[in-house]
């Protein structure tokens, strides 16, 4: 296995906080022998997200809930969110309210106010 020493990278200390381009954050050992176990197979990603988000809900008792890659990763989805349950299946447009007033749904989000 490649490690980072073999591509000259140097470890470097994140008294940041948890943040994606940093790596993110280190794992325990717990997590890292879930995602070895989890790499034995295949299975649909579609499937897995859902069921782990219906999961990840019914834990925190929430209604619903997504996995991200990372911030950036659901950063667009948090931004949908914000449209009218009736306007779901529109794109995502920054700056274009679709002709609803101020406020309501994705027209908060306009660049223009």
């Amino acid at each position: 296995m490649t490690t980072y020493n073999d591509l000259g990278i140097k470890p470097i200390i994140n008294a940041a906080a948890t943040l994606t381009r940093l790596g993110g954050s280190r794992m325990p050992p717990p997590v890292v022998e879930a995602m070895a176990a989890g790499a034995q197979a295949f299975v649909d990603l579609p499937e897995l997200q859902a069921r782990v988000g219906a999961r990840i809900a019914e834990l925190t008792h929430n209604q619903a809930c997504y996995v991200a890659s990372g911030a950036a990763a659901g950063c667009p989805d948090g931004c949908c969110s914000t449209a009218p349950i009736s306007h779901q299946g529109f794109p995502f447009a920054l700056g274009g309210n679709w002709g609803y007033p101020r406020g309501e749904g994705i027209g908060n989000l306009s660049k223009d106010g």
